[in-house]
């Protein structure tokens, strides 16, 4: 716990129930006062304190964005060799939504010239970020379960699709 804080709450809170038991009106409002607004303030930091840590997460959507395709697409496993597991970077366990290669396709053939068998015509996709898909399109339908996080994706998608100017409306059902 933050002493300066638990301290300035102590203090607070002694000196309203000092000036409540002396009952002069202006003992009172003068230290009663300060000690509401130290209290208050104590209280206030102990629990930004107390919090956790805001998370942000990109939502993506069901839609796919070609990413790369060829040999273009070999700097995206280790080392440049399609046989292997992607990049740490690009796993989509691990990495955000516009980065995590989410679809991989291509076909398997001898590739005499390398010596060993590789892929051709490799394909590369990531997930759609909703923002993205919101930007790309005049009209958008948003489904989710309840306490899902659609609304709050709708009401922050249409802010800022209209950069807060007030040249957009979003629709609720709500």
């Amino acid at each position: 716990m933050d002493t300066g804080n638990a301290t300035k709450l102590a203090a607070g809170a002694l000196l309203v129930g000092a000036s409540l038991l002396s009952g002069n009106a202006a003992l009172i409002t003068a230290a009663g006062g300060v000690g509401v607004n130290w209290t208050s303030e104590a209280f206030g930091e102990l629990w930004r304190a107390a919090l956790p840590p805001h998370v942000y997460v990109m939502l993506a959507t069901s839609a796919r964005l070609d990413v790369a395709r060829g040999d273009q697409a070999r700097r995206y496993f280790e080392r440049d060799d399609p046989d292997q597991p992607l990049k740490t970077e690009f796993d989509p366990q691990r990495a955000l939504p516009d980065v995590a290669i989410v679809e991989t396709t291509g076909a398997r053939m001898a590739d005499p010239a390398r010596g060993r068998s590789g892929v051709t015509d490799i394909r590369l996709r990531r997930a759609l970020l909703a923002i993205e898909s919101v930007q790309r399109h005049d009209r958008l339908v948003l489904l989710g379960e309840p306490s899902s996080g659609a609304t709050c994706c709708k009401l922050t998608s249409g802010w800022n699709s209209c950069g807060c100017t007030g040249k957009c409306r979003v629709m609720s059902d709500a």
